[in-house]
């Protein structure tokens, strides 16, 4: 096991998210794995942040710089949009510290 992460699965993409120190083990270990050549890796680690907004109020506060979210997303549902003019994914992660058994 490389690391622990997260895909999100867009039409023509897929974007995965992992911690800090999975990042290198788990793009050397895809790379590896590359058989067709219409596929293409990339590691976008510095052209993105992450931002987690927790608590009560979280919806409302991302409604208000993003637009509308579905409040119904499901757990890791995930849309795109913008925020201050610039692109960005909103997910609807489980609340921090819970795990699912």
């Amino acid at each position: 096991m490389e690391s622990d992460l997260f895909v999100y699965a867009e039409e023509e993409e897929l974007w995965i998210e992992c911690p800090p120190a999975g990042n290198f083990p788990v793009f050397d270990t895809l790379c590896k794995f590359v058989i067709a050549d219409q596929v293409e890796i990339a590691d976008r680690t510095v052209d993105f942040g992450l931002l987690s907004i927790q608590g009560p109020g979280a919806l409302e506060l991302v409604r208000s710089v993003t637009g509308p979210v579905d409040p119904g997303m499901p757990e890791l549902g995930h849309v795109r949009t913008l925020a201050f003019g610039s692109a960005c994914r909103v997910v609807r992660a489980r609340p921090h510290g819970k795990r699912r058994v």
